[in-house]
């Protein structure tokens, strides 16, 4: 019984010795920064140190873009006389970017992040990439309630004979607008037609040679941008029943208003619609690998 006792005694030892080696020798897991977005509130990046970075907006002024829009084919009213249209919106090119709004150095507050650019011995830093934003009326699907300061999108034609017959109500509803693009499909080298805009019950206003836009249902596109490419597709609601008109607009005139000149000056907390983890950007796509376990230290960002 002795024998056991002392046997059984040692071996707990044993196991109480290794399990405290263990412990000591496997590491800690390391606490790492998360992406806060709460509703009404901007965007931040909140440190486990007590830094905090806030998602930042610059004030740019308000732009009146004018696009081409072609009728190119109309199934809704096959005989009807193509109109001369063309499609106005107005555009707030804004920039973002997280500054630091909490942070043990009083020198960095107000400044981007800056985040590590090699070793960490190297001590190299580069700014993180701003985030591009066109403001449309095309992001009230997510935040309707939000003021956007915008007027009204309109589409202008010297007339309207060619919209589905139930137009004539003054309420036009198209079921969906969709905008597509030519890509190379990387799994099979082909070209084809992908859709990069796509929006769904939206309601127009008709007065005299305008179309006015008083409603976005639903988007469904990673970039809130009017659906005008080279090629879009209007299915309009006709009564009971629907119709389509196919649109052609110039990809090249929206390419250009994308890189038109940005103001970099960051002055106020971005709304909370503009969500850095819903967007296709490089600045999320840098701060969610730097993230990551194994990967973040608290000298990753400065």
């Amino acid at each position: 019984m002795r024998l056991h006792s002392l046997m059984t005694t040692g071996l707990t030892v044993c196991f109480m010795t290794a399990n405290v080696y263990g412990q000591e020798l496997r590491p800690k897991a390391v606490a790492l920064p998360v992406v806060v977005e709460k509703p009404d509130q901007p965007s931040q990046l909140v440190f486990p140190d007590g830094r905090v970075a806030t998602l930042m907006m610059s004030k740019n002024a308000v732009e009146m873009i004018t696009l081409p829009m072609e009728i190119t084919e109309n199934l809704c009213r096959p005989q009807a006389q193509l109109p001369k249209c063309h499609y106005e919106f107005v555009l707030r090119q804004e920039t973002a970017n997280y500054l630091w709004t909490t942070h043990s150095d009083p020198s960095r507050v107000g400044k981007r992040l800056e985040m590590i650019n090699g070793s960490i011995e190297q001590g190299n830093y580069k700014t993180l990439e701003d985030l591009s934003l066109p403001i449309t009326n095309y992001y009230r699907p997510l935040s309707p309630q939000l003021d956007l300061g915008l007027p009204p999108d309109r589409i202008v034609c010297d007339h309207f004979a060619w919209l589905p017959s139930n137009a004539s109500t003054g309420v036009v509803k198209m079921k969906i607008w969709s905008g597509e693009i030519m890509f190379s499909n990387f799994e099979t080298g082909v070209n084809e037609n992908q859709t990069m805009f796509s929006y769904s019950s939206l309601d127009w206003q008709l007065g005299g040679q305008t179309l006015e836009l008083k409603k976005v249902g639903r988007s469904n596109s990673a970039f809130l941008f009017p659906p005008l490419l080279a090629t879009s597709a209007i299915i309009f609601e006709d009564g009971l029943d629907t119709c389509q008109i196919n649109i052609g607009s110039d990809i090249a005139k929206i390419s250009s208003i994308a890189r038109s000149q940005k103001n970099e000056h960051l002055v106020l907390p971005a709304p909370s619609f503009v969500r850095v983890t819903g967007l296709a950007s490089n600045l999320y796509n840098s701060i969610r690998f730097f993230i990551k376990e194994n990967v973040y230290t608290p000298e990753t960002f400065r």
